[in-house]
């Protein structure tokens, strides 16, 4: 039988599973809020300053991730490119 990977956070920390739920629910909410915003059913102007905080926060957190799926994805492109320049080529 195989062993854990020593990194294996799950399997060396158990205790990380003790508020893995309560993390998840907070993540959920979260997203909740930012698509509430987005579709303008909530405003900051209504909402309490921690919940205005985390939406920022999250609307900045998506645009990172947003950000850098379209850098990635035009690292990819021009790397396609090149390889279709290399091959041609070659030909």
């Amino acid at each position: 039988m195989g062993h854990p990977c020593p990194h294996n956070q799950y399997a060396q920390k158990p205790e990380v599973f003790d508020n893995r739920d309560a993390v998840m629910d907070t993540v959920e909410r979260i997203f909740r809020l930012a698509n509430s915003a987005e579709l303008g059913i909530v405003s900051e102007l209504n909402l309490d300053p921690l919940s205005v905080t985390e939406l920022q926060t999250a609307k900045m957190e998506l645009a990172r991730q947003s950000e850098e799926r379209s850098k990635k994805a035009h690292e990819k492109d021009q790397f396609d490119a090149q390889v279709n320049r290399a091959k041609e080529y070659w030909r």
